[in-house]
């Protein structure tokens, strides 16, 4: 009926925008806790917006211009985050080698 193809046009619309703000918030919330450093909360969040993106991929919806720069936005606060969590891991190697090496001249002289 052409009813239901109505209905079903604007409750799949309707489910894209909802998945798109869904998207938008984890990804505000995951920049957030990177400068928190709170990484378990992160891969959790992480999960979640992977299942939205299969979600939205899955449901081939025409993007309207206002949705398209939801999108923009969301992937440059992901790339924003990708950046930071990287710099986080790069720091926290140079530590750890820092440590390493005092650990084993500490050892030479025992």
């Amino acid at each position: 009926m052409l009813s239901d193809t109505i209905i079903d046009k604007n409750f799949t619309y309707d489910r894209f925008a909802s998945q798109l703000r869904k998207l938008e918030h984890i990804s505000t919330n995951m920049s957030k806790l990177v400068n928190n450093g709170d990484v378990e909360k992160i891969v959790h969040l992480d999960k979640l917006r992977k299942k939205i993106l299969i979600d939205i991929q899955k449901g081939q919806v025409k993007k309207t211009e206002t949705n398209q720069n939801k999108i923009k936005k969301i992937i440059s606060i992901n790339e924003y985050i990708v950046k930071k969590i990287n710099d986080e891991k790069t720091k926290r190697l140079d530590k750890l080698n820092k440590q390493s090496k005092s650990f084993r001249s500490y050892i030479k002289f025992l």
